[in-house]
């Protein structure tokens, strides 16, 4: 795959970055014959390398990954990635390109048969990059399903995030020079989703999707980019004091957001829709995670709610 530099395709589409080309090599290998233990399983993976079109090493990498489903139809998965040291051309947003350390990322998934009126899951996930630095997460759920036309699902998402090179901002200086700071972020997020579907009759149901979401990120360590592409880690940086309470960019962002819809088919080919959304926001500057508090903060917020109503008729022509 190759873009080059320069090559714009927003007015067709989105399109994220140009300027690279990349060599993939996939392979796998499938079984779908029962066996003493296996329903079926499957094994694949892949290596890549992107280059932009000055030469540079944009990334190298390469993963596998395997899937795996026993005769009583529970299940798993697990598989790792590995990216090599690389340049990210988009870290410190506009400026030159950052050498960043390489990563190895590793996950797993188990999960009940699907066939059974409860079902459960869990995945989890954990990464380090070569200078030491770790993110993980864990998402479990349940789905249930009581009748035939009724069931609701419930699934956690709970992750880390600890990044020593996160671009906080840039500050030009009365010369002109543009000084790059990043900080250390220290980041939590959780998350519940809810899906509900009843089916009344043949023609009526009801849907629901209800999420509440919250994350806090602090920040310490401020320094600033000295010499991006130094061979140590620690050579690419530089202390910077960045005066942080003038314009914190630490930040507690919760939101809830919820979908309510009622589909009646009064006719053949013709149906009403009645919609129900409501949206709450609470954001503030305090980079502290407490889930009790945060989540009686976003109860108490104020909601906005939209209703909306949708009629389509069949006009037989």
């Amino acid at each position: 795959m190759m873009r080059t530099p320069g090559f714009d395709a927003n007015d067709i589409g989105y399109m994220q970055s140009a300027d690279y080309f990349t060599n993939f090599l996939w392979f796998g290998y499938r079984e779908y014959n029962p066996g003493k233990v296996f329903r079926d399983y499957g094994l694949n993976g892949s290596v890549w390398s992107s280059w932009n079109f000055g030469g540079e090493r944009a990334g190298t990498g390469m993963n596998i990954n395997l899937h795996f489903r026993l005769l009583n139809y529970w299940g798993g998965f697990f598989g790792f990635n590995r990216q090599m040291e690389s340049l990210n051309v988009s870290a410190l947003r506009g400026g030159p390109a950052l050498k960043v350390p390489g990563r190895i990322n590793g996950w797993f998934g188990v999960f009940s048969d699907n066939r059974k009126p409860v079902s459960l899951f869990i995945r989890a996930h954990v990464s380090r990059d070569d200078a030491g630095f770790r993110n993980a997460g864990i998402f479990p759920g349940l789905h249930v399903r009581p009748a035939g036309n009724f069931n609701f699902s419930f699934f956690v998402n709970y992750s880390t995030n600890h990044n020593d090179r996160q671009y906080v901002t840039t500050i030009e200086d009365q010369t002109g020079k543009n000084h790059y700071i990043m900080g250390h972020l220290n980041q939590n997020i959780v998350s519940f989703t809810t899906r509900i579907n009843y089916t009344l009759t043949p023609n009526l149901s009801i849907q629901f999707y209800g999420q509440p979401f919250i994350t806090a990120g602090k920040y310490s360590n401020f320094r600033e980019v000295v010499h991006p592409r130094a061979a140590r880690y620690a050579d690419r940086f530089a202390p910077y004091d960045y005066l942080a309470e003038n314009n914190s960019p630490d930040f507690n962002f919760k939101q809830f957001r919820s979908n309510l819809v009622i589909r009646w088919e009064y006719r053949p080919g013709s149906t009403l829709f009645l919609v129900w959304s409501q949206g709450r926001t609470n954001v503030s500057d305090n980079g502290n995670f407490d889930f009790s508090r945060d989540f009686t903060s976003l109860l108490k917020t104020n909601g906005d709610n939209v209703f909306l109503i949708k009629l389509n008729r069949w006009l037989s022509l």
